[in-house]
């Protein structure tokens, strides 16, 4: 399927002017993160997903990426594209599970940008380009505004368990003195973080093929509900990652300065790892 004829199929089943700019917002979109993240030759194909992904929505709300696979055959769609454009309802109207990066960045950008839009409409520009943040976050805490705008996903997806830390390690040079063993990020497109850090170990003369592996392991859930559980997690958790980068679990040291707080002279800090202990 090429453009026009996505364009074609989008236009004969969605009138109304507000779900069409949506539409080519979710493509723009799509496109501009498909050139980000190492996927150009593909940009395309993102952007005719990202065209489609509301294929329905007008004519059918209430089976929203259900009636989908049907109106999307009507052009030949396949299999691969039908998959992508309903994903993008998983745990709303499907269990269809994003699992591709494209799908992902879709679960993504189709509520984002849907409050954004709203919000700029608003404005006596009708532009983006003026918007401010705190702007945008006043109106997102009025449960009445773009209303159709899930905020459980939009919260799902700023949880610090899920949301990506690229942005953060595309800040340091993980080759500074040319001892690391691991990129940060690996994969055929090197966006899969790795979980553990494996570095050779500095020598004053010559080379050396010794190297050491670090891991960590925190879950801030559990440890809010007991911190002595979280610490036992947290052991399993940087052992376990140890092990799957080719480290020995019987050669592990392992470290908590700074699992707590400095204690000082604070009897409410210290009173904090004793009652981890009981």
């Amino acid at each position: 399927m090429n453009r026009a004829e996505a364009m074609e199929l989008l236009k004969k089943h969605n009138k109304d002017p507000f779900h069409i700019q949506h539409a080519l917002t979710v493509e723009g979109v799509m496109k501009w993160y498909a050139e980000g993240l190492g996927f150009a030759e593909e940009a395309d194909y993102w952007g005719i997903v990202g065209l489609l992904h509301d294929i329905d929505f007008e004519e059918y709300p209430e089976q929203h990426c259900i009636k989908a696979p049907e109106l999307l055959r009507e052009c030949g769609a396949d299999d691969a594209l039908i998959h992508a454009v309903c994903s993008h309802g998983y745990g709303i109207t499907v269990d269809i599970k994003p699992e591709h990066q494209m799908e992902k960045v879709l679960f993504a950008a189709d509520e984002l940008t849907g409050l954004i839009w709203a919000a700029a409409l608003m404005r006596p520009s009708k532009s983006t380009k003026d918007m401010e943040l705190k702007s945008l976050k006043k109106k997102y805490k009025s449960k009445g505004f773009a209303a159709g705008c899930s905020r459980e996903v939009i919260e799902h997806l700023s949880d610090l368990t899920l949301c990506s830390q690229k942005g953060l390690c595309d800040r340091f040079d993980s080759t500074i003195g040319a001892n690391t063993v691991l990129m940060p990020f690996g994969g055929e497109n090197q966006l899969t973080p790795t979980q553990a850090m494996v570095a050779k170990f500095p020598v004053r003369y010559g080379e050396t093929d010794d190297a050491s592996v670090m891991a960590w392991g925190f879950n801030p859930y559990i440890s809010e509900q007991s911190p002595y559980h979280g610490a036992m997690y947290a052991v399993i958790e940087s052992v376990a990652k140890v092990v799957a980068a080719g480290g020995s679990y019987n050669h592990c040291w392992l470290t908590f300065q700074e699992y707590f707080e400095r204690t000082q002279n604070d009897p409410a800090r210290w009173g904090k790892p004793m009652a981890a202990l009981l």
